[in-house]
């Protein structure tokens, strides 16, 4: 595994957002500032977490079926990855009131199967 991208960038934009008193505003700026492009956000991998992939090895079974829920997605890798497995998959993604509306903290991006 590589280290963070744009880490340093990260950090202001938490900073500044952390201090305005709207901390999940971080992720709106970070996402629409990198233009959804994987090589600027922090902790993109473009690959399932190394600790989900040995867990799902380790545990073998049919995942045809199965529901996961994945909280705070990211750009779904590990959704994809487990979907790749037959599961079936809720990815909610957290965003800020400000982008969402007053009353709304989270999305449910999308609902994989395959």
């Amino acid at each position: 595994m590589t280290e963070p991208k744009n880490l340093e960038r990260a950090r202001q934009l938490f900073a500044k957002y952390a201090e305005s008193g709207s901390p999940l505003s971080y992720f709106d700026a970070l996402y629409q500032e990198s233009q959804r492009n994987p090589h600027l956000i922090p902790w993109a991998r473009l690959e399932p977490n190394p600790f989900l992939v040995s867990w799902v090895e380790h545990k073998p079974r049919a995942w045809q079926g199965w529901r996961c829920l994945k909280i705070g997605c990211g750009l779904g890798d590990d959704a994809e990855y487990l979907a790749g497995l037959g599961a079936a998959v809720l990815r909610l993604i957290f965003l800020s009131r400000q982008s969402r509306g007053a009353n709304s903290v989270f999305q449910i991006k999308r609902f994989h199967t395959k």
